[in-house]
């Protein structure tokens, strides 16, 4: 059984286009997502509430139930407190060096951090800034979206 993360920008593609919910294997996968990710989707502009209760309707039908929302690193004003885990001194130093090549992004080295130490999962973003070869020489299973639904359609 593989466990896939998924970055917020999953549930941005997944609004625009109609298709792409079917392509997402599921017969060996299990798909989860964090409180911050889930904040992320709640935090949208009032002018984007349609598209913003599509991404919920995703998330919920995609997303392993709420009560399996994987326990993330705590970062303040980026994590519930209640549904955290701290950092050894090892993921401390691997969240600083994301959290820098993110360009202080501490959210998403937050949601990268807890797919790589809390459970090996393989991280899909469609964020192009987001430095995928350093991350998978760090051990990180990252992909773009569109290569994981190659890698992986067969499985």
């Amino acid at each position: 059984m593989y466990a896939v993360m998924l970055d917020t920008n999953i549930f941005d593609r997944l609004v625009e286009d109609d298709g792409l919910f079917t392509k997402l294997p599921r017969k060996n996968f299990k798909y989860y997502a964090t409180d911050i990710q889930y904040q992320q989707i709640c935090a949208m502009p009032k002018e984007k509430a349609e598209k913003q209760a599509k991404m919920e309707i995703f998330f919920y039908n995609l997303v392993n139930k709420i009560p399996s929302i994987t326990k993330q690193y705590f970062g303040f004003d980026h994590s519930n407190f209640y549904n955290a885990r701290f950092c050894s001194k090892e993921e401390a130093m691997d969240l600083d060096e994301l959290h820098r090549k993110k360009k202080k992004n501490l959210a998403d080295a937050l949601i990268l951090l807890t797919g790589k130490y809390g459970g090996n999962m393989i991280i899909i973003s469609e964020d192009k800034k987001f430095p995928f070869n350093e991350a998978k020489k760090k051990g990180y299973q990252v992909y773009p979206l569109d290569e994981f639904l190659v890698s992986f359609r067969d499985m």
